[in-house]
C-alpha cells in the first residue's frame, strides 16, 4: 500500500541499536456515525491536536466515522480497528498518543 506524504509524516525512534520507523496520524472522530469507516481528509487547527507551533497552524487530519458512542472508550476500540484496516497494519502496533478523551486525536503506528 502506498501512503500519501500529506496525511502522515515520518518519524524515527531510537531503539538500543534498532531504528523503528514510525508513523503519525491526525485523526478527527466522529462517535454514534454511520457507516463507520474513513470519510474524509481535512485542514483543522494544529491547537486542537495539542500543536502549539507558530509556523504550524494547521495539520490535514483524516475524518473518522465510528458506530459506538464515546463509553468506556469504545469509540476508540473501534477508531483502532478502522485505522488499522485503512493503513493494513496490526491493531497492536496503532497507539493513540494524544487525545484519549477528545475528538482530536494523534495516533502513531509502529
Amino acid at each position: 500500500m502506498v501512503f500519501e506524504v500529506f496525511i502522515w509524516f515520518n518519524g524515527f525512534k531510537k531503539k538500543g541499536r534498532q531504528v523503528i520507523q514510525a508513523m503519525r496520524i491526525y485523526v478527527h472522530i466522529k462517535p454514534n456515525s454511520s457507516p463507520s469507516g474513513v470519510i474524509s481528509e481535512s485542514e483543522l487547527p494544529a491547537d486542537k491536536f495539542g500543536i502549539i507551533s507558530k509556523s504550524e497552524k494547521t495539520v490535514t487530519a483524516l475524518k473518522v466515522a465510528v458506530n459506538s458512542a464515546p463509553v468506556d472508550g469504545k469509540a476508540n476500540e473501534d477508531l483502532v480497528k478502522i485505522i488499522s484496516r485503512y493503513f493494513d497494519v496490526p491493531k497492536s502496533s496503532i497507539s493513540i498518543i494524544h487525545g484519549l478523551k477528545s475528538r482530536y486525536k494523534v495516533l502513531e503506528i509502529n
